[in-house]
């Protein structure tokens, strides 16, 4: 009953947060969505109307891939939400509660908006905010309270693995497929498996990169949102690339650009279009993988994201050095880099000063190598990426991985041969590996 009331609540909504705001959208000026935010108002008098009708349209411009809009919309959400709590303090016409949980649902919608622009701090930052307004929810409404609370840990992991901090991002992916477990929330799951396989896809773990959307694969049915399939899909098409199984990667991509297409959504449009260009690139087809590299840049600087920005040009950046041509590939390497650290994206960061001493030892420019090397190094330190066991890096070379229940991760061979599961203690943190009770 509850799902139907959902559906009407929605459909009272959907003119005026699709059709009508998709016109504004298409304008393209800096005040169109302003322009939307007044007709609407005029629309629906009640604050409360206004809210939800904000939270029907931040979900439909998120699909569409239209980000900077969804943040403008995000931040008049909050205002609106903070408008019905200093009635509510005054009138009591509105449960706290609610009030409270709209709040957590409006920063938790700026925070999806700050991901998807490439602010991953701002974004863990809103996150943290989110969880605060959660917290005054508890014991009441269940059910929503949790369903934010997954979102909110799935939207900060991911931010989290951006920036390279693992052990914090690991610890709140899990406790998102924990809570979509418990509360059999599909959408949620299938989010947090495949923002797992990520995890494991950056660190080198190809066969946990894999299960994971393939997991996220066998809760789906054939009512769920093609934005899950697309997701499950490019995942997955990523983690075969790795392993060489090409032709599967190509069928994967070509099931989510179906998807993104089918919905408009022009953010996944560009990872797809990265993900065939660098199948092509593994092909060592150039005139393929060019093209595609350059659709995919000028489809992220449109939608603001510079996160894929950078993973396109050290796309690039590595079809110029299977052609040998040096120069080129520094130039992008550079420009990759100088993107990653104003992002503060440290995995970026790290992979390209890798590439570049290797590729600068090539052109023999044997100091500017021993330069990337040295900040290479700092950074494995900085982000604590060394196996506790043996003191080797971890995500260096495709090697299956183990992470303890405290979040610390290591070679699954380490774990194996030293035995911690017996002991019963993580060599990192020396805490206790049972985990606390729910």
């Amino acid at each position: 009953m509850g799902q139907i009331n959902e559906v009407m609540k929605d459909e009272k909504y959907a003119k005026i947060c699709s059709h009508d705001l998709l016109c504004a959208l298409q304008e393209g000026d800096s005040e169109s969505i302003k322009r939307w935010v007044k007709v609407m108002s005029k629309k629906f008098r009640s604050l409360r109307e206004r809210w939800e009708a904000l939270r029907v349209a931040i979900g439909n411009v998120e699909s569409w891939g239209r980000y900077r809009a969804m943040m403008e919309l995000a931040i008049r959400q909050i205002e609106i939400a903070q408008d019905i709590k200093a009635k509510t303090d005054t009138s009591g016409r509105e449960s706290l509660v609610s009030v409270n949980a709209m709040l957590a649902e409006s920063y938790l919608s700026l925070a999806r908006s700050n991901l998807r622009l490439s602010e991953f701090s701002k974004c863990a930052d809103y996150c943290g905010k989110s969880l605060t307004y959660v917290s005054k929810c508890r014991g009441d409404s269940p059910e929503v309270t949790s369903r934010i609370a997954g979102e909110i840990q799935l939207c900060r992991g991911s931010a989290h693995l951006r920036l390279g901090n693992y052990k914090n991002s690991l610890e709140d992916l899990e406790r998102a497929l924990s809570i979509a477990t418990t509360r059999q929330n599909v959408d949620l799951e299938c989010m947090s498996c495949c923002a797992l396989g990520r995890l494991y896809l950056s660190l080198k773990d190809y066969e946990k990169a894999a299960f994971f959307p393939l997991k996220a694969s066998e809760t789906l049915s054939r009512q769920d949102s093609p934005s899950n399939r697309i997701a499950i899909q490019l995942h997955l098409s990523e983690a075969y690339r790795k392993v060489g199984k090409l032709d599967e990667a190509l069928g994967s991509s070509e099931e989510a650009i179906k998807f993104a297409l089918e919905i408009g959504d022009r953010g996944s449009q560009a990872y797809c279009l990265l993900s065939f260009a660098d199948i092509h690139r593994a092909k060592l087809d150039s005139e393929k993988a060019f093209p595609r590299y350059e659709s995919a840049i000028s489809m992220m600087r449109e939608v603001g994201d510079r996160y894929g920005e950078v993973k396109t040009l050290v796309g690039k950046a590595k079809m110029h050095l299977k052609k040998k041509d040096y120069k080129e590939a520094v130039k992008h390497y550079k420009e990759a880099m100088n993107i990653a650290e104003l992002i503060q994206a440290r995995t970026e960061s790290l992979s390209i000063n890798g590439e570049l001493a290797l590729t600068y030892q090539r052109m023999t420019r044997l100091q500017e190598s021993r330069e990337c090397l040295v900040q290479y190094h700092k950074l494995l330190r900085e982000m604590d990426l060394y196996c506790g066991a043996c003191n080797e890096p971890i995500s260096e070379k495709h090697q299956q991985l183990e992470a303890l229940p405290c979040s610390h991760i290591f070679h699954l061979e380490c774990v194996s041969e030293h035995g911690f599961v017996n002991t019963r203690a993580c060599p990192s943190c020396r805490k206790m590996m049972s985990k606390p009770p729910p």
